[in-house]
């Protein structure tokens, strides 16, 4: 089998501890054709030196720095243009990989030319690495079509499906879907709920392989160390006004690119009733653990 160039993409801003965690396993990875780039979004912690004494250590490290922070979605759009791999996994610096990752989820895509995105069971993580809980996705594997996406999106919170866009992608696809444009709550922008849009995304370019393995490990949310993570505001504790918000704009979003895609007009009608279903059960279901809590009072 051939062994193609991996790129493994950090971004990372104000998380030097954290860093060296998410570079030290895309290192020990048992694939071992890979290159990493560690995109700086304007650290002001040690950060830098962090990275360079990285550098030092091995010469398939790349140390690239924004001079001001940009935001996630235009500091990996710039640092993937330096990446050299014919495939890209982009590691969140709080989050770390297995040693078998790369080679787990690069096999379905050499297996199979349609594949563009490459994804596995995940174990969600404290900051020391030890397991919380893991997320599995049973029904969701073998499945080839947009609905996988549609039936269960992110507005089900609870099955955790954003984090299937942890994955090795084919290059040339993340740099056409990057960047994406951030969903906002009032006037501040928030990357919290598009991981379904660039899923959604992906599809129009091949199919999306999940692996029963457990391989990757992401830091959950009430776990972060340090920064707000790579971007300028990449999370929002918002409100339940602010939570509908993000619910109407990804609905917006999903809906609009149904209209767009190469997909049979059958199925893309069939997709749309799907995620406006979701949503309305989603509206009914807070609404009642809402009415439920007030009149427990």
């Amino acid at each position: 089998m051939s062994t193609p160039l991996v790129t493994i993409l950090i971004p990372t801003f104000n998380r030097a501890k954290m860093l060296r965690r998410a570079v030290a396993s895309a290192l020990c990875q048992n694939y071992h054709n890979i290159e990493i780039i560690i995109s700086d979004n304007a650290s002001t912690d040690r950060t830098t030196e962090v990275a360079l004494e990285l550098c030092k250590r091995k010469a398939n490290i790349i140390y690239r720095r924004e001079p001001v922070n940009l935001g996630p979605s235009r500091n990996i759009a710039n640092a993937l243009k330096l990446a050299g791999g014919e495939f890209c996994y982009i590691l969140s610096d709080d989050d770390f990989l297995l040693p078998a990752c790369i080679s787990t989820l690069i096999a379905p895509i050499l297996n199979n030319p349609k594949i563009c995105h490459s994804t596995s069971y995940v174990n969600e993580c404290d900051v020391a690495g030890l397991k919380v809980k893991s997320h599995c996705y049973p029904e969701l594997c073998g499945v080839k079509t947009v609905e996988f996406l549609l039936t269960l999106s992110d507005f089900r919170e609870k099955d955790k499906l954003a984090v299937l866009v942890y994955g090795l992608t084919k290059t040339s696809v993340l740099r056409s879907i990057h960047p994406t444009k951030p969903l906002r709550v009032a006037y501040r922008m928030t990357y919290t709920g598009s991981e379904p849009q660039i899923l959604r995304l992906m599809l129009e370019f091949g199919e999306i392989s999940i692996s029963r393995e457990y391989s990757i490990c992401y830091t959950g949310p009430g776990e972060r160390d340090g920064a707000a993570s790579y971007s300028i505001s990449e999370s929002l504790d918002v409100s339940v006004l602010g939570a509908l918000q993000i619910y109407i704009q990804q609905l917006i979003r999903l809906t609009g690119a149904n209209f767009v895609s190469r997909h049979s007009l059958v199925l893309r009608w069939r997709s749309s009733s799907i995620l406006f279903t979701s949503f309305i059960l989603l509206i009914f279901a807070r609404i009642f653990s809402r009415a439920t809590i007030l009149l427990s009072r």
